[in-house]
């Protein structure tokens, strides 16, 4: 017996995949809120905010009905603590990080809907958000290969 499996080429999919994966393990590094996208304010901090930003495509066979190769972007950012203790605020920002990392590299198939998918890059700063916080930029890439106009 053959088990198929759909992957997807839907950049919505695999951004509602990340944010239900930090969602369900939030309460294990003390996160208080998740969100889909970007936000000009956070209510209550630390939180973290999945921010699908790209599908890239490419033809990966020949004519139509040919194969295609999905790379998708996003970026999640973790924003920590207001910055009147910055030293401290940035070093739970940064284990944080790591964690919810970590997190994501024990699913890099994301429940089946991509070939793979990881951390490629994080960054560390701040930002304005209301009040300066904390925040690391963990840039995730996945891949996933379709079917073109399946």
């Amino acid at each position: 017996m053959t088990v198929t499996q759909i992957l997807t080429s839907n950049l919505a999919d695999v951004g509602e995949a990340l944010f239900n994966l930090l969602d369900r393990n939030k309460s294990r590094w003390g996160v208080l809120d998740v969100w889909y996208g970007d936000q000009t304010l956070y209510p209550q901090v630390p939180a973290i905010a999945v921010d699908p930003v790209a599908t890239d495509r490419i033809l990966a066979g020949s004519g139509l009905g040919g194969n295609t190769e999905n790379s998708f972007g996003v970026y999640i950012y973790i924003y920590h603590g207001t910055l009147e203790d910055y030293q401290k605020s940035r070093r739970e920002c940064d284990r944080m990080a790591a964690n919810v990392e970590g997190c994501l590299h024990d699913n890099l198939q994301l429940d089946g809907l991509i070939i793979h998918g990881f951390v490629t890059k994080l960054e560390s700063g701040q930002a304005e958000r209301g009040s300066m916080l904390g925040v690391t930029r963990l840039t995730w890439e996945g891949l996933s290969k379709t079917l073109l106009g399946a």
